[in-house]
């Protein structure tokens, strides 16, 4: 009696192509993953140089404001524009 095994080798073929072939495809995913962490992790990093760079330019820019609008200032630019500081204003009223 003669037992007849044809498919007993291609089995195993048929995994290991199923198992190199789902590695490939898991590999090619991490790397693509990756490469988009590495890019989000750049770009971070980019956008936190911008935002201490914009903070400068911010608290140079409220130094400028509070320069032009100091009071000492203000009188001198009234008085150089004829303007004249009343000690006992009187507002409007209605009665």
């Amino acid at each position: 009696m003669t037992i007849i095994r044809p498919h007993k080798s291609s089995s195993i073929k048929y995994f290991l192509y199923s198992l190199f072939g789902v590695l490939l495809i898991c590999g090619g995913f991490y790397i693509s993953e990756y490469t988009t962490l590495a890019e989000t992790r750049n770009s971070i990093n980019t956008l936190k140089k911008s935002i201490g760079v914009l903070q400068q330019e911010n608290a140079d820019l409220k130094s400028e404001l509070y320069a032009m609008i100091d009071p000492a200032r203000l009188e001198a630019v009234g008085v150089d524009s004829g303007l004249l500081k009343e000690s006992r204003p009187h507002y409007v009223t209605t009665r």
